[in-house]
């Protein structure tokens, strides 16, 4: 009984950490797709026309992939914690009202958070999915999808509900500003948060695909998710967790 009381509350804690870990990665990916357009509509279109600033920087994801590839080998958690850390600068950045005017410097820092898109949102979802035992991994991973779902929805509403009206220049520079902030603090949380999940998570452990039923016991004729729908007991069942197929034998 204690055991189990430790184990449910292990797997509560590390289901509250990933959801906030998510939450403000959602909260920053959103926010922040969903301003861009304002402001390179804002910067003025010095040098190209601000749809054309936003093909360009669309490019930014693809090659953070294909950089962050080359920096597998130092791990999943350092890797997502330096993407948190260039996004954050780029954020600081970005809160200049200077910066935001320059068309340049505007559309190198917003590739450079957008290049951490890729890298964030993969990491993210490797530790998460290697966090939860076999019979809780679907569910989990489905609470803390929600969960950044619902803080991406209220970035992105937040950028309507700020401006004055729905024009690019109704923003109020103060106002934008600590919307900008936000998204930095969010990405703060972030790069925290990741530092605090158990380390081997998301380095590529093996998973299970089912539950092996417990030594010498049938489970029901009809199996749900990552339950056997039957199982015949063999000598290296010794723990509840097996391949597939050592526990997917079917009845004669």
């Amino acid at each position: 009984t204690v055991l189990k009381s430790a184990w449910t509350s292990w797997v509560l804690l590390i289901l509250i950490l990933l959801s906030f870990l998510d939450g403000s990665l959602g909260f920053m990916t959103s926010g922040s797709a969903y301003l861009w357009k304002d402001l390179f509509v804002m910067s003025g279109g010095q040098f190209l026309l601000p749809a054309w600033l936003q093909v360009i920087a669309s490019l930014a994801p693809i090659i953070g992939l294909i950089i962050s590839v080359q920096l597998l080998w130092i791990g999943i958690h350092r890797l997502a914690f330096c993407s948190a850390v260039v996004a954050g600068v780029a954020f600081a950045a970005l809160s200049f009202q200077s910066v935001r005017l320059a068309a340049g410097m505007l559309l190198f820092f917003i590739m450079a958070v957008e290049s951490t898109y890729g890298p964030l949102t993969t990491c993210t979802s490797l530790i998460t999915a290697e966090s939860f035992p076999t019979e809780l991994r679907a569910s989990g991973f489905a609470i803390v999808s929600v969960t950044a779902k619902v803080s991406g929805i209220l970035a992105s509403t937040l950028v309507e509900f700020l401006k004055a009206d729905e024009t690019a220049d109704s923003w109020d520079v103060n106002v934008l500003t600590n919307y900008i902030l936000s998204l930095l603090a969010a990405t703060v949380l972030f790069a925290i948060l990741v530092l605090m999940t158990p380390a081997q998570n998301g380095e590529g452990k093996q998973l299970r695909d089912f539950v092996r039923p417990v030594l010498g016991k049938r489970t029901q004729s009809f199996g749900y998710g990552a339950t056997n729908s039957w199982a015949e007991p063999t000598d290296s069942d010794s723990d509840s967790f097996g391949d597939v197929t050592a526990s997917h034998s079917m009845p004669a």
